[in-house]
């Protein structure tokens, strides 16, 4: 689920300890904005996670509709779709669709769209656990409160973004926020126990974040929802749409810690931040707003001790039946020139190849056919940009990363030759599995996946701010069944924005 502005959005936890929620919803704050109103009944999904007990299947009901804030600026709150020429259309991360890919919710590749460019105000969290014995790092911690120990880190924005079709890469952030909050997020701890953390960053522009708890070291247990071997860090990165896992410990003297945000990178996000508190049990924390937010307290370095999602390993060794097919795919922003009879201009796009995506007039599920991707360098010539791509409904196997240290652009032909001199290192043996990955500027990453029958998008997050989407589809071929397709929703006459204004 992604999105952001300033203002609304959803909360949909399936949460403590497994137990699952939502079949009915109801407004209830600014903040949160879907509540089981079933939880104690029959039909609710929120129930302890057991062995042996039958599945059930959970129906979820949103409208989504404009409104005004507090402040005055506009927002968005759910239940169905009653923005007015706005199409929507929500996406898992993390959950695999395997054997169900008309499930994932891609607008005109798995699904007609609920009639956006680029949506905000409408994310939230999803959290299926499972029988604790099950848990690979449940020995690490004392605690799991996902509700509770979620954070879901936003940003805010001056203007309302959804459904601009212009350039909104410029249009700078005002903050970060922690569940909707800048500061005023609370995680209650009690001393000397261990504490399971879901750290989320639900921003769809190029905005990584780093997170650090002032005099607590963090061990990272998971990334994109799948375990990784463990890793103690002072701090841990994120970036848009990324997830991890980490525990921390109570051990420090009683009292109240600042849990700090930060935004990285070359962008508008350097210098944007948020905070939370980590509060003890008994601590008055009345004393904590009332002191300096900006003085750090031990070592919080954000340098060589921040830790990337990308950098870890998973906890089982890998093996490959076969070679894979090995696909080079460059992204940069190239300028476009364009002619009409009283028009003359150049643009900057943002393209894989050199070549723009445009969504399909229909769901392309129904017209399969077969690609495989590996490789993705970011060449760097027209940008300085890193980018960050989501493959949908998939995971991917993160086997390399890097880039040039001089600065200067990465051609295809270059990294070819850092690759016959052995100047790259994989890792072939246990690479993490990861969901979301980063392409750093004037670098490249290697991921390896096996894609399930259907259609897979590929995507640039953060691209379509300012230019047309960047992404390929992966197809393998697949034939639904009657019953699947004559249950899709059609499209009618409805089209895309960027193929109407191609």
């Amino acid at each position: 689920m992604k999105a952001l502005v300033c203002c609304l959005f959803v909360i949909a936890n399936i949460s403590f300890h497994g137990k699952a929620s939502l079949d009915s919803i109801s407004l209830t704050s600014a903040n949160v904005v879907l509540e089981d109103l079933t939880k104690f009944s029959d039909k609710s999904c929120y129930r302890p996670c057991k062995f042996n007990v039958k599945p059930k299947r959970c129906h979820y009901t949103f409208r989504i509709e404009p409104s005004i804030l507090d402040d005055g600026k506009p927002g968005l709150t759910i239940n169905e779709n009653r923005i007015p020429d706005q199409d929507l259309a929500m996406h898992w991360h993390g959950v695999d669709q395997k054997g169900s890919p008309y499930m994932d919710g891609v607008p005109m590749v798995t699904q007609c769209p609920i009639v956006s460019h680029q949506n905000d105000g409408v994310y939230g969290s999803l959290v299926v656990n499972q029988p604790q014995p099950l848990e690979p790092h449940s020995s690490l911690y004392d605690y799991d409160r996902s509700k509770e120990h979620s954070l879901l880190i936003g940003v805010k924005f001056p203007v309302l973004m959804t459904g601009n079709l212009e350039d909104m890469s410029h249009v700078a952030p005002e903050s970060l926020l922690i569940n909707g909050d800048k500061e005023n997020t609370k995680l209650f701890v009690m001393q000397g126990y261990s504490y399971r953390l879901r750290l989320i960053n639900a921003i769809a522009i190029e905005c990584p974040v780093a997170v650090s708890i002032d005099q607590h070291e963090m061990i990272a247990i998971a990334t994109d929802g799948r375990p990784v071997k463990p890793v103690t860090a002072r701090s841990v990165q994120l970036y848009p749409g990324e997830r991890m896992d980490v525990v921390v410990r109570a051990s420090q003297e009683s009292g109240g810690y600042w849990v700090r945000v930060q935004g990285t990178g070359a962008g508008a996000c350097a210098t944007v931040s948020a905070n939370a508190m980590l509060l003890y049990s008994g601590f008055n924390y009345t004393s904590m707003l009332q002191e300096n937010k900006h003085e750090t307290h031990g070592d919080t370095s954000l340098s060589s001790v921040t830790l990337n999602g990308q950098m870890m390993e998973s906890l089982q060794d890998v093996t490959y039946t076969s070679e894979p097919k090995s696909v080079y795919l460059g992204i940069d922003r190239n300028l476009v020139n364009y002619k009409d009879d009283d028009i003359d201009f150049r643009y900057g796009i943002v393209q894989i190849n050199s070549k723009s995506f445009l969504y399909p007039n229909a769901p392309i599920l129904l017209k399969p056919e077969e690609v495989v991707a590996d490789k993705v360098c970011n060449v760097g010539f027209g940008s300085n940009d890193s980018y960050t791509f989501h493959m949908h409904g998939l995971g991917m196997q993160i086997i390399a990363t890097g880039q040039r240290h001089d600065g200067l652009p990465l051609s295809k032909n270059q990294f070819l030759r850092l690759d016959q001199e052995i100047k790259i290192a994989r890792n072939t043996l246990n690479p993490p599995t990861k969901d979301t990955v980063t392409v750093p500027n004037k670098g490249y990453t290697i991921v390896r996946l096996r894609p399930e029958r259907g259609s897979w998008l590929f995507e640039c997050r953060s691209c379509g701010l300012s230019s047309l989407p960047a992404a390929i589809i992966i197809q393998v071929q697949q034939t639904l069944p009657k019953a699947v397709v004559e249950a899709l929703p059609k499209c009618g006459n409805y089209r895309p924005p960027d193929v109407l204004l191609n």
